[in-house]
């Protein structure tokens, strides 16, 4: 875990992550209600978290990660409004039914998409929001190598209307769904690929860094087989 987390040191974005995209997704649950209580959940460095905070100025938007230096760079140049907490995602702390908004973007994989939703379902407020990214296959046609890949590194993995299910398993509502464009992967993957080649000297990141190397090579050679999904949702009664 530590080689992980000095290979993405110093990376913008810690998984594939489109501005324009993160809005769309934001406008969508819009307007949030004065003075809304907004979670990030596995915000990393908190480009979400800080699009939020900027676009609803009056909100507490708060972006939880396990990786204090990730939450310190979140907190350079940010809103006011932005507070960080030290938590980790399958354990957060808010009263029930006391947040208007969570949101996650490549993170949720790492509880799986149907167990995050059902344990962060306790604390979203009925009927408020969540927007929560899933790895998803978007095609019919799979190449084996994509498939033997996701089937070790994310068993899970299913296509769009196999994680619409598990949302609604998980007592939420799909509002929307929105496919990130490939140039959000172009966006995280090159500066990862050179984050390879500085740390390639060091024997202690050769696992991170193969493992880093095989999924932008695997993007590259099956573009479009497989992306990250923003699902928009609401909480509902059960």
């Amino acid at each position: 875990m530590d080689a992980l987390f000095r290979l993405y040191e110093g990376l913008a974005l810690l998984a594939p992550g489109d501005e324009e995209t993160s809005r769309a997704a934001l406008r969508r649950v819009m307007p949030l209600p004065p003075g809304a209580r907004v979670l990030d959940v596995g915000a990393g460095t908190g480009r979400s978290a800080r699009m939020i905070a900027s676009a609803v100025p009056d909100a507490e938007v708060v972006a939880i990660d396990v990786h204090v230096p990730f939450l310190e760079e979140a907190m350079r140049d940010a809103p006011p409004s932005l507070r960080t907490r030290v938590e980790s995602m399958d354990a957060l702390s808010d009263p029930d039914e006391s947040v208007d908004l969570i949101w996650s973007e490549g993170a949720a994989y790492v509880m799986g998409f149907e167990s995050a939703l059902r344990s962060w379902r306790r604390v979203v407020k009925p009927g408020a929001h969540a927007v929560v990214s899933e790895l998803c296959w978007l095609r019919d046609e799979r190449t084996d190598t994509a498939r033997a890949f996701w089937a070790e590194a994310y068993p899970d993995m299913t296509d769009v209307e196999g994680a619409r299910c598990r949302a609604e398993n998980a007592g939420f509502a799909v509002i929307e769904t929105i496919v990130l464009p490939e140039r959000a992967w172009d966006a995280y993957y090159a500066p990862l690929e050179a984050r390879c080649d500085a740390l390639a000297a060091d024997p202690s990141m050769n696992e991170a860094i193969e493992s880093a190397r095989r999924e932008i090579a695997l993007w590259r050679a099956t573009r479009g087989e497989y992306g990250y999904v923003l699902f928009v949702a609401a909480r509902v009664s059960r």
